[in-house]
């Protein structure tokens, strides 16, 4: 359950989340109250997986492909998401800071109520994606391609 009084930060502190590997991540399930530190998920493929209540501290994704990821009240801090694709990906109230996004594919993502704090998405792709209350502060935005975006 969601408190408006307390921040996503603090909110996920409150929650107990328990520490995870890449190798407890499976497909067709939700991994709910779960923490990724450090932890290496590059160059790897997923298809519907659920992050509820989830914290990435300098995970690397790099280069990883997911198809219909879910993520609600995740929180990303100085994570490499290079080149990652994240087509069709689908997130509420998602904070993410001080990330790398280079390259991204985000084409046709649904996000709401989302932050990006100091992150590079220079060249990453957002064709047709669904952006309601997200903002992007202090970002580097240099030819990123918002196509269709709204």
């Amino acid at each position: 359950m969601n408190r408006p009084d307390l921040s996503l930060s603090e909110e996920l502190s409150a929650a107990g989340l328990v520490e995870q590997s890449a190798e407890d991540i499976r497909e067709d399930r939700i991994h709910a109250q779960v923490a990724f530190c450090g932890t290496d998920l590059s160059s790897r493929e997923w298809a519907e997986v659920v992050f509820e209540q989830a914290y990435f501290f300098k995970a690397n994704l790099a280069h990883s492909r997911w198809r219909r990821l879910e993520l609600g009240d995740v929180l990303l801090d100085q994570c490499n998401l290079a080149n990652v694709r994240l087509a069709g990906c689908r997130g509420r109230r998602v904070e993410e800071y001080r990330s790398r996004l280079t390259g991204a594919n985000l084409a046709d993502v649904r996000l709401a109520d989302c932050l990006f704090h100091r992150c590079k998405l220079d060249l990453a792709v957002l064709h047709e994606a669904r952006l309601e209350n997200c903002r992007f502060e202090h970002c580097d935005l240099s030819e990123a391609d918002f196509q269709g975006a709204r």
